[in-house]
């Protein structure tokens, strides 16, 4: 006898109606893994918002240099606050100081005096002095701008010479190079003159048509057809014609507003050097913004060996050392020092990463020690500008005055010998703003080396 009913399939049935017990299960391991795994996701919002993620503070991007392993670091300290007195403005972190190494050798001319060896100053410009290890940056805020009236921002990279990132203005109260005219440059370089144009004056195209008879009073004198760049100049300003045999004195007498046209809409390479007569024993600081000029934008200022400036360079004081030990990064707690800096003096004693010579020589030299800047900063700069590279500069002396720091950089306990480096400072002044120097922080610069018994020139102690 047969039957309709037949037996149920659990073949394709889903799990939920197979069975009570195993349904049952299968309930209570969703809730178990769901429950397991909301505990993960709680348990880890709970730690990120107990830890601070680090933040880049520099971006390091490797140059290729001929003669130096370098890196380049780029900085942008940017000054937020007002141009007022005792005002901290924000900035970026510091340059890493350490970062280069150079082979120990002498990388400037150098002269016999007292026994020891001097730079050759009257061989050395800032042209030939070895290219910079490592590149940065400075971006001037709108405050800064405003108040100095053009932007002082600067860029250095690699492998430059100081002739190419450093400016007129910052030695105006070392060296005076303002007070140089071209004439006057030509005299000590043999530069021919005959064969630069107007493009190779780099302050030209800082100036405008006032600031230029400003600079040169005699070309008021002038016809405006005898003056070409003038003549180009007021051609593609102009909608309305001029008179070419008309006087540039009596044409800026009635159209005084026309002062204000800047000569970098002209094309200056057109026009030779000799075509603006007296652009030749005008000085320097008599062309508008000349602050802001590098000292490479000025034809042969780069040619002029240190010893023929306005105000030459000078060795500061007189005192020799020898250096009779050199030691490595091991040492610390070195307190009688003879390095340091302006702001902090030069007895800044050092706790770790002591790296330094230890001298021999007269009583008061004898056993005194000279930290290397490669591995310990001391406070610099001043004024408003103070504050850039967090205030501080590599540990050092100025034997030679204010123009740069002489920095002990890399010493060897193997070899006894130690290495010089040089760091350059900015500065942004004119006759209505001072806002300061910045530390000793553009460099390192290869300079002098030294091995162990070397006499060396310490300078002023």
């Amino acid at each position: 006898m047969s039957s309709n009913h037949q037996i149920k399939s659990h073949k394709n049935q889903p799990w939920w109606q197979i069975d009570k017990h195993r349904k049952k299960g299968f309930i209570l391991l969703y809730w178990f893994v769901t429950g397991l795994g909301l505990c993960f996701v709680l348990s880890g919002i709970l730690i990120a918002s107990g830890l601070r993620m680090p933040t880049a503070v520099a971006t390091l991007t490797p140059v290729q240099n001929s003669q130096l392993p370098v890196k380049e670091t780029k900085i942008e300290p940017k000054v937020q606050a007002q141009v007022k007195p005792h005002v901290k403005p924000k900035v970026k972190p510091k340059l890493a100081l350490n970062a280069a190494s150079y082979p120990l050798q002498d990388y400037v001319p150098t002269t016999a005096w007292e026994g020891t060896k001097l730079p050759n100053w009257n061989q050395v410009t800032f042209g030939t002095f070895p290219g910079i290890s490592q590149g940065g940056s400075f971006q001037a805020s709108s405050d800064i701008i405003q108040a100095v009236g053009y932007d002082p921002s600067r860029t250095w990279l690699a492998g430059q010479t100081p002739d190419q990132y450093m400016k007129l203005g910052d030695f105006q109260q070392i060296f005076e190079l303002q007070n140089f005219s071209l004439n006057s440059i030509m005299s000590l370089t043999g530069l021919d003159l005959g064969n630069l144009s107007l493009a190779d004056f780099g302050l030209m195209s800082s100036q405008t048509l006032g600031s230029l008879v400003d600079a040169i009073p005699d070309l008021e004198r002038y016809t405006i057809e005898q003056l070409q760049p003038v003549f180009g100049l007021l051609s593609i300003n102009l909608a309305s014609s001029f008179d070419p045999t008309e006087t540039l004195g009596d044409f800026l007498a009635f159209s005084p507003h026309l002062r204000d046209l800047s000569f970098d809409t002209l094309d200056l390479s057109v026009y030779g050097l000799d075509s603006l007569p007296g652009i030749d024993v005008a000085p320097l600081a008599a062309f508008k913004d000349w602050q802001n000029t590098n000292i490479a934008q000025v034809p042969g200022l780069s040619q002029v060996p240190f010893s023929q400036f306005p105000n030459p360079i000078q060795a500061q004081g007189s005192a020799i050392g020898i250096l009779d030990i050199a030691f490595g990064i091991a040492e610390s707690q070195r307190n009688n020092t003879i390095s340091g800096s302006d702001q902090e003096g030069f007895k800044v004693p050092c706790e770790s990463e002591c790296a330094h010579i230890e001298l021999a020589g007269q009583p008061s030299i004898k056993g005194k020690q000279w930290i290397s800047g490669k591995y310990q900063e001391v406070e610099g700069g001043s004024g408003f500008l103070g504050q850039i590279n967090d205030g501080m500069e590599p540990t050092g002396r100025h034997p030679f005055g204010d123009a740069f720091k002489v920095v002990l950089w890399d010493t060897s306990e193997t070899e006894g010998s130690a290495g010089t480096a040089l760091f350059f400072r900015y500065c942004v002044r004119n006759m209505f703003v001072d806002l300061g120097c910045t530390p000793y922080f553009i460099g390192p610069v290869p300079f002098l080396s030294y091995q162990e018994q070397d006499p060396i020139f310490l300078g002023l102690l």
